[in-house]
């Protein structure tokens, strides 16, 4: 994932479940360049604002490449 990619968040038990975003912006927790330990800034346009979400809580719709 990366800034532009168009994303579903699939995170049970949330407010923003099915909805899309894109990412704005990201930043790496751990000096460990795994996805995984990334947190993603991303623009839910249904809400109006950015919020933050993992990499295990969002799904690729379409890759900005």
């Amino acid at each position: 994932m990366q800034v532009g990619d168009l994303v579903r968040c699939t995170a049970q038990k949330s407010e923003i479940q099915g909805k899309t975003g894109v990412i704005t912006h990201m930043r790496r927790n751990s000096m460990n360049s795994s996805d995984k330990y990334t947190t993603y800034y991303v623009y839910w346009s249904h809400l109006g604002y950015v919020g933050f979400a993992s990499h295990s809580d969002l799904e690729v719709i379409n890759a900005s490449r």
